[in-house]
């Protein structure tokens, strides 16, 4: 045998080897999913029940009765389990509904792009589909903000209230520092990848260690893993970051005129990967502006710090979210 022969001998054994760990490594992953969700389908089920919405289900969950119905809007990838320790307490006050929106949590995926009109058409047609007629009062987190706004926006007469919960705003993509944007592209370019890699168990241990570093306690961790990991929650998510990277797609004008308006901003600022200088830059443009400019979209709207709480407030500060909806509820009612 020749030295080609011993040499091309010797890269097939090579190649033969590489594709093995390969085929190992995609049939522990595909096992370690599959083990995954035969265990959250034992483990979590919907609190709450699927609503039709015109070819698919969106999951809502309503306790309390009285009116208004408080209406729960949670943040960008996040599910209705945010709310978890809000919506006892509101119950008290008056009827609460959180939900899924389509893709995410228990709720079916919906049509692409998730626009902001889908996702409005969406709910509304779950509020009234599921036995919820107006008034509302809007109680948004995060990139919800977005949605609640102009939720207003179109259906005015619907909405008697709105507490913004370190809601995002438009000015943050167009005022933040470049790096701000260039990890929020990188983010969402990850979450194609990841849909991608579902099958295969990949976002299921990377999101896992990131959820829970940062959430009170593992079997809460755990069920906010089983609902954020799933394919066609990451592909929402991903559609609707393409909408915030465009500033939320909020309407011109979308103000809240006379509105009775809580904005909750958090009181410390989460960790980030940005430079040291961009975090501070951005904080100070959250903190001095982009939040009083928030309340500023009502007559009638205050800031509030939730001392303590970083931008989850609804899961680390759940009793500062409860009075600022206490106080809009209130507000809202007639003497």
């Amino acid at each position: 045998m020749g030295r080609g022969e011993r040499a091309w001998k010797w890269v097939k054994r090579v190649l033969l080897g590489l594709l093995a760990l390969v085929l190992l490594v995609v049939l522990a992953g595909a096992s370690y999913e599959a083990l995954g969700r035969r265990s959250d389908a034992r483990r979590f089920r919907p609190p709450g029940r699927l609503v039709d919405v015109g070819g698919h289900r969106i999951h809502l969950h309503c306790t309390g009765s009285g009116s208004p119905t408080v209406v729960l809007e949670s943040g960008l990838g996040l599910p209705a389990l945010l709310w978890r320790d809000v919506q006892p307490d509101v119950a008290r006050l008056t009827t609460v509904c959180s939900y899924d929106r389509a893709g995410y949590g228990y709720s079916d995926p919906g049509p692409l792009p998730r626009t902001l009109d889908r996702r409005i058409d969406d709910l509304r047609a779950a509020l009234t589909g599921g036995g919820h007629p107006p008034p509302y009062v809007l109680v948004a987190h995060s990139a919800g903000g977005f949605l609640a706004r102009a939720f207003r926006h179109r259906f005015p007469g619907e909405v008697l209230g709105v507490v913004l919960v370190d809601s995002s705003h438009e000015g943050l993509i167009t005022r933040g520092p470049p790096a701000l944007v260039e990890e929020f592209r990188s983010g969402l370019g990850m979450a194609g990848l990841l849909t991608t890699l579902a099958p295969l168990g990949l976002p299921r241990l990377l999101i896992g260690m990131d959820v829970r570093e940062n959430l009170p306690s593992a079997a809460l961790a755990d069920e906010f893993v089983a609902l954020m990991v799933r394919a066609p929650a990451l592909e929402a998510s991903r559609s609707e970051g393409e909408s915030f990277l465009r500033g939320g797609d909020v309407p011109v004008g979308a103000t809240l005129g006379d509105l009775p308006l809580v904005v909750l901003t958090a009181g410390k600022a989460d960790p980030t990967d940005l430079p040291a200088a961009d975090a501070a830059a951005l904080r100070r443009l959250w903190v001095e502006e982009l939040q009083p400019e928030l309340a500023r979209l009502s007559t009638r709207g205050r800031q509030v710090t939730a001392e303590g709480s970083g931008h989850l407030i609804p899961l680390q500060q759940p009793a500062a979210v409860v009075g600022a909806v206490q106080e809009v509820v209130a507000a809202s009612r007639p003497p």
